[in-house]
């Protein structure tokens, strides 16, 4: 059964793998400090959650719930343990707390033209699979191009 729970300053000084995967999963100009993650969540519409299978920590994301809607800003499964249905698991959880939420997230721009355009691809068909569906709009964030998914 997987689970999820708050990632605070003290979580991640005794569980340094949180932060080596955040830190693995996105660029550097998409990543904000872990220090700001953590002090943002003190807001209680923000959530830094650590997804574990038992004790086996799994993943993290990072959300903003804005109204009625919960952007997911950040949303990483550990490298080693990816193509083993975490993910779903994951976004399952995520769907189960925030129920009768209109769940979004962004994800880089998906064309030919990138040198990973398949693991672009890759994350794009695993958010359509998961219950995402693409629609049109992009968006430009210091020169990097995004597409805007939503549940």
């Amino acid at each position: 059964m997987l689970s999820c729970i708050r990632i605070t300053s003290e979580l991640l000084q005794s569980q340094n793998r949180i932060e080596e995967v955040y830190m693995s999963s996105f660029d550097e100009y998409e990543r904000l400090s872990i220090s700001y993650i953590t002090h943002k969540t003190k807001n209680k519409d923000i959530d830094f959650l650590a997804f574990y299978d038992d004790e086996l920590f799994v993943g993290l994301a990072y959300t903003i719930n804005i109204n009625n809607k919960l952007c997911i800003l950040y949303f990483a499964i550990d490298e080693s343990y990816r193509s083993k249905g975490y993910g779903s698991r994951a976004l399952e959880k995520i769907k189960e707390i925030n129920e009768n939420k209109i769940i979004f997230l962004t994800i880089r721009e998906v064309d030919k033209k990138y040198h990973d355009y398949i693991t672009r691809n890759r994350r794009l068909n695993f958010y359509q699979k998961n219950g995402f569906a693409r629609n049109d709009f992009t968006t430009d964030e210091q020169g990097h191009f995004y597409l805007k998914e939503n549940l």
